[in-house]
């Protein structure tokens, strides 16, 4: 994406721009120290392409630990979103982790049986 398209995207009502780093580092292997560095350097690349107020944080590779959250609260960030292939209750919700459903390259019939196995009330 480029830096126009981010700034376009960032300006639309109903996006919200959210980190995933600034180098895709594992964050369950870095210390606190560590995380907190390349999650502050990833929101000041972003502050400085949009206007957006960061809020949350997609991690990479599903990787996290105790300090992940701790540095999410010391950058007042709202929530955590998790690559683990489940749909939110309200109870995680709640605990600021937001599961995320991975999708992947597939469309029509295909896309239509992946999503059943959720049990998705959309058809």
């Amino acid at each position: 994406m480029t830096r126009s398209e981010l700034k376009l995207l960032s300006e639309h009502p109903l996006i919200s721009i959210g980190i995933h780093t600034h180098n895709h580092y594992s964050l369950g292997t870095l210390s606190y120290e560590e995380q907190k560095k390349e999650l502050q350097l990833s929101i000041q690349k972003l502050n400085e392409l949009t206007t957006q107020n960061i809020k949350y944080l997609a991690l990479p590779h599903g990787s996290y630990n105790q300090d992940t959250i701790e540095v999410m609260n010391d950058l007042n960030l709202s929530a955590v979103l998790l690559a683990n292939n489940y749909y939110s209750s309200s109870e995680n919700k709640a605990s600021r982790k937001v599961y995320r459903i991975l999708m992947p390259n597939i469309k029509d019939k295909e896309l239509r049986n992946y999503i059943k196995k959720y049990d998705f009330k959309i058809w």
